[in-house]
């Protein structure tokens, strides 16, 4: 089979969801299979949205892999094990990239996570934590910019050991 490790198979003439996004760089179809390097979308010269569209096509593909056989995908209750439990919580904490989005971006850029602006998860949280129960000067709650923090430590740990976290899917 000549399938690339992205899901390209030229032989096929199929090309996977993130390259006709673009949002790869590179792919083994061009060269050997493993040339291919993830990016992150906004490194490329696409109008905000375009930007906006792939980023959620990209997280849609992400989330099939929660959408396995039944009896695994029951084990991830997302609303009644999550949001049900912390939905004041999650609502800071959307805010928290809502706020990081306005800080570093034009107010009319898609949100998005820039992780080139974020790669500090372990040592921003604890900083954060340290001041938890107060206000930053931005007005927001610490506590909530340490969960943001944790949701994306945890969130790079999974892509990077997700063949180790899928089980049955």
């Amino acid at each position: 089979m000549s399938a690339q490790p992205c899901g390209c198979d030229p032989e096929a003439r199929h090309q996977c969801a993130e390259h006709e996004s673009g949002y790869y760089k590179t792919c083994g179809a061009a060269g050997s299979a493993d040339t291919f390097v993830k990016t992150h979308p906004l490194d490329h010269q696409k109008s905000a949205q375009e930007w906006a569209d792939a980023l959620t096509s990209a997280d849609r593909r992400a989330d099939r892999r929660y959408l396995g056989k039944a009896e695994a995908r029951k084990t991830y209750p997302v609303a009644s094990g999550v949001l049900d439990y912390f939905s004041l919580a999650i609502m800071e904490v959307a805010h928290v990239s809502w706020a990081g989005n306005q800080q570093h971006y034009p107010a009319d850029a898609p949100l998005h996570w820039d992780r080139s602006k974020s790669s500090d998860e372990a040592d921003a949280l604890m900083r954060h934590f340290l001041q938890r129960g107060t206000k930053d000067t931005d007005g927001i709650l610490h506590t909530a910019k340490v969960a943001w923090r944790a949701l994306a430590l945890l969130q790079k740990e999974l892509e990077a050991n997700q063949h180790e976290y899928l089980g049955d899917f």
